[in-house]
């Protein structure tokens, strides 16, 4: 190899292990001494954590609190969420807690929605767009994350009425990116129009009052809800407003998430075929 060409990768060779290196910065700290929110874990800036890029490590962070509205209990890897209770609920207030192969569900720790946890001590991330708490160590099989449970039996934080142009699969421009993470509610009257869109027990709906815009419905992440046949009509969808690579999502939480109409109307009854010139 010429010599030139050996030193340009050299020092490619250094500056990138000097990245994945590179000490992250922790907080609270004599400059920032309160406690992080779960805003600051989104917005960056002045005694605001930083998530990590690739292989670098985020900035980890200490005392960031909220109650739990969701678990996800389904093996290989579990998560849960956080989010600040007000009223009206704010935005950025939402956080995803990825505990590695820690089922937080479980004894010793037996996390349940309504809990109020403590995250004590986490590394910032960003997956698919989603900002996350996760052990500080990246070690899936032995996370050496630190929760702590205040008390249980809390109130949830209330829904976020949204509409269907606002919770869109592919609208990143007009979706709410600050209620990511948060509660959310679509109301009817809605459409089945696709099923198995990003795997079974997932489907999309349209809004009669906004049928350009579909809504895809994650009934498998945390639980299992059997997807409803083509044309169903559907009153109400609740649950996690989150994304994925290919868009955005809501995450059913159970079956209660799912209020199917008790009097479907032939309008709504509609075949994703019949709509499908109304997607670009």
């Amino acid at each position: 190899m010429p010599q030139r060409a050996w030193t340009l990768s050299a020092a490619l060779l250094f500056v990138a292990l000097a990245a994945t290196t590179a000490s992250p910065t922790s907080f609270p700290n004599p400059s920032c001494p309160d406690s992080v929110t779960i805003a600051q874990m989104w917005n960056g800036g002045a005694c605001m954590p930083a998530f990590g890029v690739g292989a670098m490590p985020g900035d980890t962070v200490r005392g960031v609190a909220g109650i739990v509205t969701a678990l996800d209990t389904k093996p290989e890897s579990f998560m849960f969420y956080l989010q600040n209770r007000a009223s009206p609920p704010a935005s950025y207030s939402g956080l995803e807690v990825f505990t590695g192969e820690l089922d937080v569900s479980q004894p010793p720790e037996s996390f349940a929605p309504g809990d109020s946890v403590v995250v004590e001590f986490a590394r910032t991330a960003n997956f698919a767009g989603v900002v996350r708490a996760m052990p500080p160590n990246n070690n899936v099989p032995s996370p050496n994350i630190i929760l702590r449970r205040v008390n249980s039996g809390n109130d949830l934080p209330a829904l976020i009425s949204c509409t269907a142009g606002q919770l869109a699969y592919h609208a990143p421009g007009t979706t709410l990116s600050g209620r990511l993470c948060q509660l959310v509610t679509l109301a009817g009257p809605l459409s089945v129009v696709r099923t198995n869109v990003v795997g079974a027990e997932s489907f999309l709906v349209v809004s009669s009052a906004d049928e350009a815009d579909s809504v895809l419905v994650n009934g498998f992440q945390l639980t299992d809800v059997p997807t409803p046949d083509l044309g169903t009509d559907v009153a109400q969808v609740s649950g996690v407003f989150h994304r994925r690579t290919q868009g955005y999502e809501i995450l059913l939480r159970g079956p209660n998430d799912l209020v199917l109409s008790s009097s479907p109307t032939a309008a709504s009854r509609r075949s994703w075929g019949a709509l499908k010139a109304a997607y670009h």
